[in-house]
């Protein structure tokens, strides 16, 4: 038997781009990966956030395993122009590009 995955859109997060380096970031966020990194979300790339048991991890484009941190502490929420998307960590989700921006998909 196939299992398929199904996504529901949670809503827009509270991003910044640079023109300069061609990266969005998500607002007060980095990600850390050899260094801590601001500008990371690359055009036309889906991340997966999956919970590790200490914190948010993201998977995609040239991130295999980096870490999402808030001066340097675990995250449990994502920044959203309604305020914090508080992030379960018995699921997975998805940060998609959209238009201009980023959605967060709720995966299962």
């Amino acid at each position: 038997m196939t299992e398929y995955l199904t996504t529901t859109p949670i809503g827009a997060v509270d991003t910044a781009y640079d023109d300069h380096l061609g990266l969005h970031r998500i607002t007060s966020l980095r990600l850390e990966s050899s260094g801590n990194h601001v500008y990371w979300l690359e055009p036309d790339t889906t991340y997966q956030l999956n919970h590790d048991g200490y914190g948010w991890t993201i998977r995609g484009g040239q991130w295999t395993r980096a870490r999402l941190t808030f001066l340097g502490s675990p995250i449990w929420a994502l920044p959203t122009p309604d305020g914090d998307e508080q992030l379960d960590q018995r699921h997975t989700y998805l940060l998609r590009p959209a238009g201009t921006g980023w959605e967060l998909w709720l995966q299962q």
